[in-house]
């Protein structure tokens, strides 16, 4: 949290406030390269990775690219990026700072890396209890 700075806030069309933070890691890039790959590992594990590239023999980035990670190059792969991307913020904010529990199997289970995973935020019933 040391790294997130407040900035002035937002003021919306209906007068509500909404605060704003930026991200300034300026003076230890290293803190950000570990974040991103946390981040990263949210979609593909190390060993899988690793196995992976070279199994179908491209770079590791390239499989990411390819293979993992929603594309930018469609509107499709854009918003399912940024659904994601939050998602993954949130769930980190909720994990390391509130020290909630948050289950990480959503992102590298994906059929299509494009789309997000269907049906995961349905809540589910048992016996007519809803859990």
């Amino acid at each position: 949290m040391k790294y997130l700075k407040e900035e002035e806030p937002i003021t919306t069309s209906d007068g509500k406030s909404i605060k704003v933070f930026h991200l300034d890691i300026q003076d230890e890039p290293e803190v950000f390269e570990e974040w991103a790959k946390k981040f990263r590992r949210n979609y593909c594990s190390d060993y899988e990775l690793e196995k992976m590239a070279v199994a179908i023999k491209i770079s590791p980035s390239q499989y990411l690219k390819d293979y993992k990670l929603p594309s930018d190059d469609s509107r499709i792969g854009r918003a399912t990026m940024s659904g994601d991307f939050g998602e993954i913020l949130v769930s980190d904010y909720l994990q390391y700072i509130e020290e909630y529990n948050v289950p990480r199997t959503r992102y590298d289970r994906k059929v299509n890396k494009d789309t997000s995973t269907q049906g995961s935020d349905q809540p589910h019933t048992l016996d007519n209890f809803s859990i």
